[in-house]
């Protein structure tokens, strides 16, 4: 057979040539389609300003998290790098050679800091992204701020959500409100005296829709729905404390409400089980300076603190924070270290429940009996997902699952 000159290639040849690049093919499918391996919770990297974050769904083993992904990741990420931008280098607004050399030759260093700083709860090491605020300290000591040890209301509940998240204030309705313990007064349906105050925490609506969606919402479901009135719905621009203000300003105002012993922000990607949580602090005396929450799987990047999924302050922290003419850099940035770093302004002694495993993303943590908080609920099944093992846990160790059950 002749070969053609303008086709350097035999027929055998190409067929040979297809033959390997199907392989590759096939290969980098296989290889594309693998799951990722999770790793739920931001890892930042001060020096490229960026997020490391694997996704992936555990419960199928492919990739049906995009659809969450494409939801929240992109706005979430741009957020966390513009606070990380501002708040722990104010001077920086790009990496720099400098930073990048002090962070290599620190690196030892840090490793040796954090163990000291677990044990010591890190108040002598310098902190370059806290600097005290004089208006924090000067409306101290948090000691007397006195806890209305009578009070009937054991925990006030913030679940922080945007006008936006219609379908997630559903599903919490739908799925975790009914756990919670029914209000004092079955006849105004009002929540005054409950042992939890449930309520969701929004910022300002930023256009008519959104504030007649909310305004629906709350009249159908029992005024379940505060807004922060001026506040941006942003939850690192200030959001936990205008909370914090509000709770305070909410009870100041009106002397006959019972103040909560505790008040908790929790994120509305959690899933809270209401008997643990109850067990969790009703032995608790609200008159202590008590910090609750999880530090597992926070970063080691900041002062010791509780991760953003829920975390708890008895009364006489809200009303010290609260009450405070906190300046606007103060409040600002990762809103979780953010909250610890005011800990550090606090000159008293601070006594700190941290849960560890108790709590955290759903597929890191044991899912047993014993569990408080499952965060990372991303995608609509998973809320009535977790609540099934939750409930399927409970009933393993013969437990009635019931707000009421360590009462």
């Amino acid at each position: 057979m002749i070969r053609s000159k303008n086709n350097p290639f035999s027929p055998s040849s190409l067929l040979i040539i297809l033959f390997v690049i199907a392989i590759i093919y096939s290969v980098l499918i296989i290889i594309l389609d693998k799951p990722y391996q999770l790793n739920l919770d931001p890892t930042i990297n001060p020096i490229t300003f960026q997020i490391d974050r694997l996704l992936s769904d555990p419960s199928r083993g492919k990739g049906v998290v995009p659809q969450a992904v494409q939801r929240q990741t992109a706005e979430e990420e741009a957020k966390l790098r513009l606070a990380i931008q501002l708040a722990i280098h104010q001077n920086l607004t790009s990496p720099s050679t400098r930073l990048s050399n002090q962070t290599k030759t620190n690196r030892k260093k840090q490793r040796i800091d954090s163990k000291r700083i677990r044990q010591s709860v890190g108040l002598q090491l310098n902190d370059t992204w806290y600097s005290s605020d004089e208006n924090l300290l000067s409306n101290g000591p948090a000691s007397r701020f006195n806890c209305q040890t009578s009070s009937r209301t054991l925990i006030f509940l913030g679940i922080f959500t945007t006008p936006s998240a219609f379908e997630k204030r559903q599903m919490i309705r739908t799925i975790l409100k009914p756990d919670i313990p029914p209000p004092a007064s079955s006849i105004t349906g009002s929540e005054e005296g409950s042992l939890i105050e449930f309520k969701f925490i929004s910022g300002e609506p930023e256009n008519e829709n959104w504030k007649l969606l909310i305004q629906t919402e709350n009249s159908l479901n029992g005024n379940d729905t505060l807004i922060l009135d001026g506040v941006k719905d942003n939850i690192d621009q200030g959001k936990t404390f205008e909370y914090l203000r509000s709770i305070v300003d909410r009870y100041r105002s009106d002397e006959r409400r019972d103040r909560p012993k505790f008040v908790i922000k929790s994120d509305d990607d959690t899933f809270l089980v209401i008997p643990n949580l109850i067990k969790s602090f009703k032995d608790l005396d609200c008159r202590e300076l008590i910090y609750w929450g999880t530090s597992k799987g926070s970063s080691k990047l900041f002062k010791p603190y509780f991760r953003g999924l829920a975390y708890g302050l008895s009364w006489p922290l809200v009303e010290w924070i609260g009450s405070s003419k906190m300046k606007n850099e103060t409040k600002m940035g990762i809103e979780d270290a953010r909250v610890g770093s005011w800990m550090i302004d606090l000159g008293e002694e601070l006594k700190r429940i941290d849960e560890g495993g108790l709590m955290g993303d759903w597929n890191q943590v044991e899912i047993d009996e014993a569990v408080v908080a499952l965060h990372w609920l991303k995608i609509t099944e998973w809320f009535p997902m977790v609540k099934l093992k939750v409930l399927k846990a409970w009933e393993s160790k013969g437990m009635k699952y019931s707000w009421d059950y360590y009462l």
